[in-house]
């Protein structure tokens, strides 16, 4: 987010803490999937495989992070851990929707980067 914006979440600490639980077995997921690769000698480009749970990953932590979950932001909707509840439309919504583009350009950038660093730099 821009320095001195708001965060408007759509999820509660519940929320947040099953975004961080599925960021962790995602980062877990592409820590075996590396090894597995770097043990058994297959080629670099086979490293690409990591890209989607590297993606997985950082949509947990991004999620939890900037408190927007970009599932329900697409629906305009919001659960703060009372259940699920429609975001009466406007600027709140499109702030929402503004945060979740966000988690995923984060998210996005995040494994791309360790995917290529994984293909480039680690033999």
């Amino acid at each position: 987010m821009k320095p001195g914006t708001t965060c408007i979440p759509n999820i509660g600490p519940k929320q947040r803490r099953r975004r961080i639980i599925g960021g962790i077995v995602m980062s877990a997921m592409a820590v075996a999937v590396f090894a597995a690769l770097l043990a058994t000698g297959a080629g670099r480009w086979w490293r690409l495989a990591l890209f989607l749970p590297l993606y997985g990953a950082g949509l947990g932590y991004f999620q939890a992070y900037e408190r927007t979950c970009i599932a329900l932001a697409a629906r305009g909707q919001r659960n703060l851990d009372h259940g699920t509840e429609a975001i009466d439309g406007g600027q709140e919504l499109e702030r929402v929707r503004q945060q979740a583009r966000l988690v995923q350009r984060k998210a996005l950038a995040s494994a791309a980067v360790l995917t290529a660093l994984a293909v480039v730099v680690w033999e």
